[in-house]
This record gives C-alpha cells, sequence and structure tokens, in this order.
C-alpha cells in the first residue's frame, strides 16, 4: 500500500535536528510497512542541512533496502540538492 506525508502540514521550512528526529521516528514504521512512501515537499521552500540530515540521512541509513521504496515529490531544486547531500554525506561516514 502506497502511503505519503506532506511537509507542508508542519510548515514551509524545516531546520532543527530535534525536529527531523521527531518526524523521522513517527515515520520510520509507515516506511517499513507500505510498498511505497511518498515524502511530498509541496509548499516547503528551506530544509536546513542539518534537518536533512536528521531526518533523511539517518533513515537511509536506518531502514537500508526499504529507503528505495520512498520518493521525494514535489519538491524545489533548493531543497532537493540538501536532501540529496545530506544523503551521500551521511552514507559516506555510515553512522
Amino acid at each position: 500500500m502506497k502511503q505519503q506525508y506532506r511537509f507542508k502540514k508542519i510548515g514551509p521550512s524545516f531546520g532543527s535536528r530535534a525536529l527531523g528526529k521527531r518526524i523521522r521516528e513517527e515515520l520510520k514504521p509507515k516506511i517499513l510497512s507500505s510498498d511505497k512512501f511518498v515524502f511530498d515537499l509541496k509548499d516547503v521552500r528551506m530544509v536546513s542541512y542539518s534537518f536533512a540530515d536528521e531526518f533523511f540521512g539517518k533513515l537511509s541509513l536506518e531502514i537500508k533496502e526499504d529507503y528505495k521504496k520512498t520518493k521525494l515529490e514535489n519538491a524545489n531544486e533548493f531543497v532537493k540538492h540538501i536532501i540529496e547531500v545530506a544523503i551521500k554525506r551521511r552514507s559516506a561516514i555510515g553512522s
């Protein structure tokens, strides 16, 4: 079953590690139990590297192969770039 999380329900910007951790812990079991999971970033204007690392970077390591069933949608180029960099750096350090 496909599930989706709309980030805009929280707001247009995401900056703290604490928020990244809270959302990661909330969504991790939902992602693991779904066939596909969409991160809908419509109307999100900014994410900090700290948030992206805490949520996307750590999540990609924690759920490993299951991360492949996730998809970013509606992210602007800036947000997409920050997320991609966070995931690459986190996978390079491995923890």
